[in-house]
């Protein structure tokens, strides 16, 4: 076994057997430098088709789902796969530790091209949901893959330039995914998911030809099962590692942590279910049904951590790991940055069109200065931290101006306010969150041993989701409540013929029908709501940015992990 250093991490050592999280999980590898490139080519180009579908998908949903008569599913598509993709995270991190990486992308390729064939071949709204769902398993599995095989394989100083070029498409897919799925449209709607289901199973299928390609080079490299090696070690890739002996359900149950997994996955499933789609439920959040979710996935997550403190032999989320004072206040910045920015700017395309009277295009330009911010703060921060060899200041200087952002955001006068500077304050808060995100990602990476680095980068995604998840549901509760209480409270007289409250709420080209006075009424209580929605985001910042300042430091240029192992031979 390899012997730690001082900042408690692994050498390097080609030989070594890791155990992640207590279970069988082999991670032998050799690379050649073209089957590398090949790698990061099939994760980038994965990365990719999944960006463009899903934005075309977002953009088309209305039309797709007229075409079965089902326009009122929106909900459904919009809501649960997010929560597949946050409950599913923890199981597919312990799947490819017990089972290997080339399975779980395996896995992930047989979800996927079932999923393809419903919605390729989909007769009725129904079936077109189940290949949503299918596809949103699939590429969880598949992304969890992508995030650990860049810290198995790339060195930890390149870590955070590496997963930054991976957004890369993020930058240009927002102008380009609308133009095209109104192209598609014209031809026929299935091509929307025939141009990204192409791409997406043609670069699944060669990453897991390379990487099963790398572990056989590596039985055969280091003569395992010769003179067969090279083809069992194929073999083994693929099916995932083996003790000799097969193993009976309840010992690999316990190894998975079963219980484990089904207390967080229902657990949060429930809760997720219960803020998505509470709006769905009469009486809302104070609905039964609404109630008893919140309260029963509470209780599952509650009971899951005691679980895993005292009796899982084989944890998801070893207690040590919450212990650590660098990967907790990773999660909680990470989890904060999402559900602040969710919470103040997931509704600013709606406060943008009513208070400067621009149309959907103009809107969606301005709010795409954050998400093309986060792109570009993402690929700074990967190559600070590669200069530099910190994280922490970057870190920091991220967080700070992500609250500078929303404290600017508070200040925010509709008609007062130029569109110029709506679109540099969402650009600050994006470059901010990138930076942040990225920084901390990779000092979570720096305070763990290699075994723990699978479960601690899909944490990270897990309190990613799980936090802009809540953000959208304390946002949407702010305007839901806060909107129609301020209109109300500003009518002159109390007289409620002066306005239809119900239908500026509900339907935002009613106004533009309004008169001046009306529109004036309106453009103020939505200043005063957006104001209360930065508030709460910046509260939920600053509250996140406590736990930040107690992580340690790492020199990222001294600490090592286990890195790839590369030959020059094929």
């Amino acid at each position: 076994m390899s012997d730690k250093n001082e900042k408690g991490t692994t050498s390097s050592d080609p030989t070594d057997v890791t155990e992640l999280a207590g279970a069988e999980s082999i991670t032998h590898t050799t690379w050649t430098k073209i089957d590398l490139a090949v790698l990061f080519l099939g994760l980038f180009m994965c990365n990719l088709a999944s960006s463009l579908e899903e934005q075309m998908t977002y953009t088309a949903a209305p039309d797709v789902l007229s075409a079965y008569n089902a326009l009122w599913g929106y909900v459904y598509l919009s809501a649960i796969p997010s929560v597949i993709v946050a409950a599913l995270k923890p199981a597919f991190s312990k799947f490819s530790d017990k089972y290997g990486r080339t399975s779980t992308v395996t896995v992930s390729a047989v979800f996927t091209t079932a999923a393809y064939i419903l919605l390729w071949t989909a007769p009725d709204y129904w079936t077109f949901f189940a290949g949503q769902m299918l596809q949103s398993i699939g590429t969880t599995a598949f992304f969890v893959v992508s995030s650990i095989l860049i810290a198995d394989i790339i060195p930890l100083i390149y870590r955070g330039s590496t997963q930054a070029y991976l957004m890369i498409p993020n930058l240009f897919l927002s102008f380009l995914a609308p133009y095209l799925a109104s192209v598609l449209l014209k031809v026929n709607f299935r091509w929307i998911f025939g141009i990204g289901g192409i791409f997406w199973l043609t670069f699944n299928y060669i990453t897991i030809f390379v990487l099963a390609r790398a572990s056989a080079r590596w039985y055969s490299v280091h003569n395992v099962n010769s003179p067969e090696g090279s083809k069992r070690g194929l073999l083994r890739s693929l099916l995932g590692p083996s003790s000799g002996t097969p193993s009976s359900f309840r010992t690999t149950f316990k190894e998975l942590d079963g219980i484990g997994l089904l207390l967080v996955t229902f657990g949060t499933v429930l809760i997720l279910v219960a803020f998505n789609l509470n709006g769905s439920y009469e009486g809302g959040w104070g609905s039964p049904p609404v109630v008893g979710m919140i309260v029963t996935g509470g209780l599952m997550l509650i009971s899951f951590l005691i679980w895993e403190a005292r009796f899982a032999a084989f944890p998801v989320v070893p207690m040590r790991l919450l212990r650590n004072p660098t990967v907790f206040g990773a999660l909680i910045i990470t989890g904060a940055v999402y559900m602040a920015a969710n919470t103040a700017v997931y509704w600013f395309n709606p406060f943008v069109r009513v208070t400067k009277l621009v149309d959907v295009a103009v809107a969606g330009y301005l709010q795409y200065g954050y998400f093309g911010g986060f792109s570009l703060g993402a690929i700074f921060a990967g190559w600070l931290m590669q200069w530099t060899g910190r994280y922490r200041i970057i870190c920091w200087t991220g967080a700070a101006g992500v609250v500078l952002a929303l404290g600017l955001l508070i200040n925010m006068k509709g008609q007062g306010t130029s569109e110029w500077e709506l679109g540099l304050v969402q650009a600050l808060a994006g470059l901010s969150a990138g930076a942040t995100i990225n920084a901390a990602s990779i000092g979570l990476q720096a305070s763990l041993e290699h075994r723990d680095i699978a479960i601690g980068v899909t944490l990270k995604d897990f309190f990613v989701y799980f936090g802009g998840t809540l953000g959208v549901a304390v946002g949407g509760a702010l305007w839901n409540r806060i909107l129609p209480q301020t209109l109300l409270a500003r009518l002159p007289d109390g007289d409620r013929s002066f306005l239809d409250v119900t239908r500026v709420v509900s339907d935002i080209t009613y106004i533009a029908t309004l008169s001046p006075a009306q529109l004036g009424l309106v453009q103020a209580a939505y200043v005063e709501t957006q104001r209360y929605a930065s508030i709460a985001g910046l509260v939920i910042m600053v509250v996140g940015c406590v736990p930040a300042l107690f992580m340690k430091h790492v020199d990222l240029k001294a600490a090592k992990q286990t890195a790839a192992e590369i030959v020059d031979s094929k």
